[in-house]
Formats: C-alpha cells, structure tokens, sequence
C-alpha cells in the first residue's frame, strides 16, 4: 500500500473538474491521496454551511448524469437517453452526449436522469472495449427493441429492461 499526501496547491482558484464546481477562496486544505492505484482528493471547507449554499446555488447542468440525444434526418427521427454509470464526467459531456452522425441532426440536452417513457432500457450497457459503463433508455418505435435487446444482451453485456 501506498501513501502519498500532499499539500494544496497555491495558485488561481478551482475550476470545473468532474463534479466539482469552481470552489475559488473556500478551499483551505487539499490532499491528494494515493492508496492501492486509486487517487481521491480530500478537501477541508471552511465553513460547511457556505458550502451548502454554493451546492444549491451550482446545480443544474454541470451535476448532469444523463443526457437526451434527439438525432433527425429524413425518415428518421431517434431518442436515446444515456445515464453515466462509470464514465469520466469530461468524456460523457464532450463525447457520448456528442454524437457525430453524418447526415443527421442531433440536438442534445443535459438532466439529472433519463425521462420516462422509453420503450426499452439497456441497464449496465458496457461500451466497447472500453471499462465504462452506462445505461441506455430507448424512446420511439417500439418495434426496434426485436434488434436492441439481443445487441444490449450480447455485444454491450447489459441487462433488458421493458419499462411498465
């Protein structure tokens, strides 16, 4: 077991990192914390109440661990909600909730969860080749969970899920 413990950093104030929004002259200690290869960041406040405040006053889209992607073109019209299990808060937002679909328009909005109403959901959906896992709700045709639910099963090693 390592341990590694470090001070703060002097320097410009926090910004956005993951789920930490800019802290500026709240922060009054930081350790940086090696043990068994994970790195977690502690952080003394120096008032909690201060902090709550700023938590209520931060929510919204920077907390966001789902988003709705609404891609369209002719004759095609798709919903997918994806809610972020294990992905790097950084790559969901930039990345999967970014879709590059030629030909298609994708309009993309950021939520706490998935809205009901899917069809069909691929809950713990693996991503290819990747350790990153996500769960994935299905709006529109019904119909296409006859080619959804076996890729969901097999290639992303997901569990089916038929909302009632």
């Amino acid at each position: 077991m390592i341990r590694l413990v470090l001070p703060a950093p002097r320097g410009p104030p926090m910004t956005c990192v993951g789920m930490f929004c800019s802290m500026g002259s709240l922060l009054t200690n930081a350790w940086v914390i090696e043990e068994q290869g994970r790195v977690t960041m502690q952080v003394m406040w120096l008032s909690a109440r201060l902090a709550l405040m700023l938590l209520a006053v931060c929510s919204g889209t920077a907390w966001a661990e789902a988003c709705l992607v609404h891609s369209q073109a002719e004759r095609l019209d798709v919903k997918v909600c994806q809610e972020n299990i294990n992905i790097p808060a950084n790559l969901f937002h930039d990345s999967f909730c970014k879709p590059q679909l030629a030909g298609q328009k994708t309009e993309t909005t950021y939520s706490q969860q998935c809205p009901a109403g899917a069809f069909g959901v691929c809950r713990n959906a693996q991503v290819a080749n990747l350790p990153y896992r996500e769960h994935i709700h299905y709006y529109g045709v019904a119909g296409d969970a006859l080619y959804l639910k076996p890729f969901c099963e097999g290639q992303s090693k997901g569990q089916w899920i038929t909302p009632e």
